[in-house]
């Protein structure tokens, strides 16, 4: 499905080219846009966003390209693609899972050290000296960037299991062009959070 949207000032206007109709119906959105002047002289920007599937190797693929139209005349674009992984029938693979199950074992256990560590500092009165330990310090903040790191990736995986379950129903909204065009506007909204929340994950 792509998804073109030009931005003029004010507002913006979204129009759904679906590669699952006839090509026929895409070109003639095509030449309607082009005559109804859709682009003109005052918009400010275009934005062409695609999902695609790689069903081999299991894979997402969100494909954004925007046309920036600044005032001194000259086009600007960016390209962008993020990919991420599509869930499984049977779910995860445990050997996929084994680094993150490794990592997870290690915040554990690093929170259950400094759990052990501020126990005893309170219990023998020396909270003043664990606090001013900027080690201790280091280890709070790995410990709660790991908690955020869980989180996005938590979030990350019920959200592209939804989005899989959700174009699993895309045929049977056919047969209504406003559900099946709103259906995919939110199938590309959920797509560019993952995208965007994936490279924080890594990062």
């Amino acid at each position: 499905e792509t998804n073109a949207a030009a931005k003029p000032d004010p507002g913006s206007f979204d129009a759904f080219f679906s590669i699952g109709r006839p090509l026929h119906e895409a070109l003639y959105l095509a030449k309607n846009l082009s005559t109804g002047g859709w682009l003109g002289g005052a918009s400010r920007s275009l934005h062409i966003q695609s999902l695609l599937l790689n069903a081999e190797a299991r894979t997402y693929a969100l494909l954004s390209v925007d046309f920036e139209f600044p005032f001194h005349g000259r086009a600007e674009v960016k390209v962008n693609v993020g990919t991420f992984e599509t869930p499984t029938s049977g779910g995860i693979a445990f050997g996929d899972m084994i680094p993150e199950i490794v990592w997870l074992f290690l915040i554990v256990l690093l929170l259950l050290k400094e759990l052990v560590q501020l126990c005893l500092a309170i219990k023998n009165g020396r909270c003043k000296a664990y606090w001013t330990d900027l080690w201790n310090y280091l280890d709070w903040v790995s410990i709660l960037l790991g908690c955020v790191i869980i989180a996005i990736w938590f979030i990350c995986s019920l959200e592209t299991r939804r989005m899989t379950r959700d174009i699993e129903q895309l045929p049977a909204l056919s047969a209504n062009p406003k559900a099946y065009r709103q259906a995919w506007a939110t199938l590309l909204d959920i797509a560019h959070d993952v995208v965007l929340s994936k490279q924080y994950y890594r990062s």
